[in-house]
């Protein structure tokens, strides 16, 4: 059987060409929106701030609720992507812990070097303004010049200077919580971090430009050995503690957030690309099986059981769907390194968040990609399961007309189906429920269109019989060849109506949720003048305009 398989893919290489190309970019899309999906659940950013910390305490990064139902109360937290605060005091408990040798704490707040005549940030990435004392949280050390040691003097990173060409002995202007001010650029570290500027100032000013007087925005403790204690120091204090990868969690509270979107967006993805493929290959084993019902009648008459048709069905899709597959998967991590690239150049996911790969999103994509490919040629093969020889060589001289009494059923639930996720969407009005109901409602009339292939297809054939008077030859014989078997051209309707309506779907939804946005803000804006800038107005502003 693997070897009528074999001669039958080889000498057929065009027919099964779509059905090659539609598994190995399932397989690639699934094994890349794996990774995003397996980034979200387990990946965190690298602490790069607090890399010479062990252990690094922060204000409780969690929105704690209790909820109250039929009497029994559960507790639920959720990650908050801003910065929290701890009191000052929790310094001094961290420092009496016993066995803890060092203390560091850290203040933390927005800075910008900033052009003076446009007053656009020189930077690249985000940047944050921090006390010279905290440096020893990376650590950073001088590499020109000397610390901050007044309030008109800032340290800037190497990284950051050699962007924004700065050097020893500059005067350069720092948007920050005030008006922008004048700075001189006393030293330059000796190293720069990935995805983040760093600003030191001196302690006096630091504290005034956060914003937050007594508190602190981080602790760095040393050794590692002392966190049981630290622990214990610090009850009554709402705090979180981290340490290993996990301080970069508290590094970049926003990563959060770009966690739970990567979960979303690569189960989503994922499972509409497999849909697509499912519904493609199924369309081009149908073509297939409908050019070879003379091979397959001919089987049948001379004693082949149905039994053994799907078998050679099936080694020929499996021997098909391997192949691809294992190029697929292979090809998602290339495509999934692109798309990594492409969202932190979009800014839609940040460059300290990296990618979290491994074997396993590949073996589940080729897997999944498989099992949907068999599934696919076993549903397009049942007609031919079922008919008695003689009726299979009819069938193979005149196809049979109409449609399963068992397809206008589940078309007709489809079509129904998709008239209640109109009136849903026409009463809801919130972009987190929306959105799943339309991507499903997308799938839904997909599959009644796909049901329904036979009689679209019938329509078409009048259409393209009216244009053929125009278009020569070839438009001749093509509708001739269409009204001959109309089923050949219902087989491509459903992955191309499919493949449409997603991608209307997606470009229409996010440019009208963008419209409607716009509309709010411009309806929300009663002044007649708007003043803005590139990192805001500054408070100071106010009285001045």
């Amino acid at each position: 059987m693997i070897g009528l398989a074999l001669n039958s893919l080889r000498f057929r290489k065009a027919a099964f060409a779509g059905a090659f190309i539609a598994l190995w970019a399932a397989a690639a899309l699934v094994t890349a929106c794996g990774v995003l999906l397996q980034t979200g659940v387990a990946s965190s950013p690298h602490p790069q701030r607090y890399a010479g910390a062990p252990i690094v305490v922060t204000g409780d990064q969690s929105v704690h609720v209790v909820q109250y139902h039929k009497g029994h109360a559960r507790h639920r937290s959720r990650a908050i992507d801003q910065r929290a605060w701890l009191p000052e005091d929790a310094v001094a408990k961290a420092a009496a812990a016993p066995g803890v040798q060092k203390v560091v704490p850290e203040l933390s707040f927005p800075a910008d070097l900033v052009s003076p005549s446009s007053g656009r940030p020189l930077a690249s990435t985000p940047s944050l303004g921090h006390d010279w004392d905290s440096a020893a949280l990376t650590p950073m050390r001088i590499a020109q010049g000397r610390a901050p040691a007044n309030t008109g003097e800032i340290v800037v990173d190497a990284g950051t200077a050699a962007h924004a060409r700065v050097h020893v002995g500059d005067t350069v202007l720092v948007q920050s919580a005030g008006s922008p001010t004048r700075y001189t650029v006393t030293g330059v570290t000796d190293r720069g971090l990935r995805g983040q500027a760093l600003l030191y100032f001196s302690a006096p000013e630091a504290r005034r430009l956060a914003g937050h007087p007594g508190q602190i925005a981080a602790i760095g403790v040393t050794p590692a050995s002392a966190l049981p204690a630290v622990r214990d120091a610090l009850h009554g204090v709402p705090y979180t503690i981290r340490t290993g990868d996990g301080r970069g969690e508290l590094e970049f509270p926003a990563a959060s957030g770009y966690r739970v979107m990567l979960i979303s967006m690569g189960a989503t993805v994922g499972g509409i690309s497999l849909g697509i493929a499912v519904l493609v290959v199924a369309g081009t084993f149908t073509l297939s099986i409908q050019q070879r019902l003379r091979e397959f009648a001919l089987l049948r008459a001379v004693a082949a059981s149905p039994k053994q048709i799907r078998r050679l069905l099936s080694r020929e899709v499996l021997l098909l769907s391997a192949v691809a597959a294992t190029i697929g998967a292979l090809s998602g991590f290339g495509l999934v390194a692109l798309m990594h690239r492409l969202f932190v150049a979009a800014g839609a996911m940040p460059a300290t968040l990296p990618l979290s790969l491994g074997p396993f999103p590949a073996i589940a994509a080729a897997a999944v990609t498989m099992g949907a490919a068999w599934v696919a040629a076993q549903t397009t093969a049942w007609r031919v399961n079922r008919v008695r020889p003689v009726e299979a060589l009819g069938e193979a001289v005149r196809p049979p007309a109409g449609t399963a009494s068992w397809a206008r059923v589940v078309g007709a639930v489809c079509c129904v189906g998709f008239a209640g996720v109109l009136i849903v969407l026409g009463v809801l009005h919130t972009e987190k429920a929306d959105l799943p109901i339309a991507f499903g409602g997308v799938v839904v009339a997909a599959a009644a269109v796909a049901v329904f292939g036979a009689p679209l297809a019938r329509g078409t054939v009048v259409l393209t019989r009216l244009t053929a008077r125009w278009s020569g030859v070839g438009g001749y014989l093509a509708a001739e060849s269409n009204r001959a078997d109309h089923r050949r051209l219902a087989a491509v309707i459903a992955p191309l109506s499919l493949a449409v309506a997603i991608t209307c779907t997606v470009v229409f939804v996010y440019s009208t949720l963008g419209g409607a946005a716009r509309d709010q803000a411009r309806s929300g804006t009663v002044g007649g003048l708007v003043v803005t800038g590139p990192l805001g107005v500054p408070a100071d502003a106010t009285a001045a305009l």
